[in-house]
């Protein structure tokens, strides 16, 4: 029995196009397919924590994303190609992201909030994916950016 067509109100919908972009074969149950990402992300918190790079960088952003899921899904890294019930037009994925980076370099430049406002910066990372990441518990440790902002 697999739940992973179902469209969970706590998590992105999937089609049966991006499923087919899922590695593990075995992945029959949400709660599988979440514990993957977690495990997959938690290893991105350690290489993240291990790099002196600049986070408000979309190259940096990709690379990540490819970190935190690409032991899961085939397309990690890579910008949705698909519209979801949640979230932005996936036309506008991309140049949204931009404009949260570009929010997000101000922000630092001109020292408009500290680093540990990072819930200002996490909710622009991920309002993209839709307003119930935004007010959702994740385990995914969105705050992988703020050491590297408070790096000299």
């Amino acid at each position: 029995m697999s739940d992973l067509d179902q469209q969970p109100d706590d998590a992105t919908p999937l089609t049966a196009e991006e499923r087919e972009g899922l590695i593990p074969s075995h992945v029959a149950l949400r709660q599988e397919l979440n514990e993957l990402e977690l495990q997959n992300i938690l290893e991105a918190n350690t290489w993240v924590f291990g790099r002196k790079r600049n986070p408000v960088d979309e190259g940096f952003g990709r690379v990540l994303h490819r970190r935190m899921f690409s032991a899961v899904w085939r397309w990690a890294g890579t910008y949705r190609t698909t519209n979801k019930s949640i979230g932005v037009d996936a036309t506008q994925v991309q140049n949204r992201l931009y404009q949260a980076y570009n929010d997000i370099r101000f922000w630092v430049d001109n020292k408009t909030f500290s680093v540990p406002s990072v819930s200002r910066w996490q909710r622009k990372m991920v309002t993209p994916h839709g307003r119930r990441a935004c007010r959702a518990p994740s385990p995914r440790p969105l705050h992988l950016g703020r050491k590297q902002l408070a790096r000299p």
